[in-house]
């Protein structure tokens, strides 16, 4: 009887997401809002109904399933009245008037943003590659390097995080060729040969990093990114290529571990056949990492609260600077709360576990924070959507638009701050060089127009 009650909750969030995405106003089809609605909907409604109906055999956290099962009454009460909570401030927060996007950077200033780019992700993966042995076996021990089977000994080495650089650089080149909805180059770059040789650069600036830091998420979202930039700028939802991408996605995480691993002696045969078994447990491989949130916070709210108080969002600075660099200044992370407190382990001797979007509230303040925490975001994705959402609808101010929410609702899967800022740094990055080079170029422009223009007698 309680699985019935937990599958029909479940269902009718699931039916009140879909309802509210059928029958609301947009302007383009892949806004915030929508990119919040798609993940509640995959974490909070897929996730938990795959748990609940199919067991163990779709999470990862296999401790918190043993311990505390798959979640109850509590944990999906919560999850609905905190849905609730973000569409209320969402909604109640007023639409505001900013003047991002009313005026084209020079080109100049895209120029000058890719440039740093490349310059910046150069420096770290030349550092990087040296420092792991070589450009070969940095890929082959990809995997095992991020998992730390294989450590690197160098003084710099979180310099690493700065290669996807390389990744924001080729995004920016995209869009700079798609502002006039020219997808093939043909008005960006004249000549064949060099629009040959432009696709080949910007495909290695793009996906390399994701090779070399072996991450599934390096390499799908620059896709994801662009499919969502081409249906903006297009304004249509392009379902066909989005099944297609769909199903593309799914090979690409039932299987990128086995032809990780086998990157080392390229034995790739072996690794599939180990992975490729029935089609359920292929199905379950894929589907695996959906569930940490769900799972996450159903540990998380068997434990007793925290009062961590919001306390990182204080310490922000400090999580982007590399701690070697900081070392005189110790800043405890969530990840080492929640780990020790999902696991029973020090973070050091295990793989962290973030507390997820409910459990990070829900350790900040209880009951709450989660109910405030809630309606804070809800305010504040529609406040980011306000100020980034670009007046003159270019494909490079539809990409920053897309960086910064796709980096906010990001949240709802981790939970931490911390794990945003660094892991999309390279987001971050770009935005503030585009800032940065923008106000410069403009200032420059606006003096040099006031210094030439004619002085008019009385």
């Amino acid at each position: 009887m309680s699985t019935f009650i937990l599958i029909f909750a479940y269902s009718i969030l699931g039916i009140f997401i879909i309802s509210i995405e059928c029958f609301r106003k947009r302007n383009i089809p892949y806004d915030g809002f929508f990119l919040f609605n798609a993940c509640y909907f995959l974490y909070f409604v897929i996730a938990p109904l795959h748990v609940i109906i199919g067991g163990e055999y779709f999470v990862r956290q296999t401790w918190i399933y043993e311990k505390i099962g798959p979640g109850g009454l509590g944990e999906a009460l919560w999850i609905l009245v905190s849905y609730i909570l973000i569409v209320f401030g969402y909604f109640m927060t007023p639409s505001l008037k900013t003047s991002f996007g009313s005026k084209p950077f020079p080109r100049v200033v895209w120029a000058l943003v890719v440039t740093s780019l490349f310059f910046i992700g150069s420096i770290a993966f030349i550092y990087y590659v040296k420092a792991a042995g070589g450009f070969l076996f940095s890929i082959q021990e990809a995997v095992f390097i991020r998992q730390g089977i294989v450590k690197i000994n160098a003084d710099y080495i979180f310099l690493k995080h700065l290669i996807p650089a390389w990744t924001a650089a080729a995004l920016l080149l995209v869009a700079i060729s798609w502002n006039n909805r020219n997808y093939f180059g043909t008005r960006f770059i004249k000549g064949r040969f060099l629009r040959v040789i432009f696709i080949i650069a910007v495909t290695v600036l793009m996906f390399l990093p994701g090779l070399i830091l072996g991450g599934r998420r390096a390499l799908a979202f620059p896709i994801v990114v662009l499919f969502f930039l081409w249906g903006n700028l297009e304004k249509r939802w392009h379902f066909k290529s989005a099944v297609l991408l769909f199903f593309i996605g799914f090979v690409f995480l039932a299987f990128w571990d086995a032809l990780s691993f086998g990157f080392r002696d390229f034995a790739f045969n072996q690794y599939l056949k180990e992975r490729a078994g029935s089609l359920l447990s292929i199905y379950a491989n894929a589907f695996r990492p959906v569930a940490d949130a769900y799972m996450h916070w159903v540990g998380m709210h068997a434990n007793e609260p925290i009062l961590w108080a919001f306390k990182d969002v204080v310490f922000l600075p400090f999580y982007l600077i590399p701690s070697r660099l900081v070392s005189w200044f110790d800043v405890t992370s969530v990840a080492e709360i929640t780990t020790e407190m999902l696991k029973g382990i020090s973070l050091g001797k295990t793989a962290a576990e973030p507390p997820g979007f409910h459990g990070y509230l829900y350790m900040s303040g209880g009951i709450f924070g989660l109910i405030v925490g809630s309606v804070f975001f809800g305010m504040l994705l529609k406040i980011a959507h306000c100020v980034f959402s670009p007046k003159l609808k270019t494909a490079t101010g539809w990409l920053v638009y897309l960086w910064v929410v796709i980096g906010l609702v990001y949240l709802l899967r981790h939970g931490m701050i911390e794990f945003v800022l660094n892991e999309r740094f390279h987001w971050w990055l770009a935005l503030f060089l585009t800032i940065f080079w923008g106000v410069i170029i403009m200032s420059i422009q606006s003096i040099r127009k006031n210094t030439l223009s004619p002085v008019r007698l009385k």
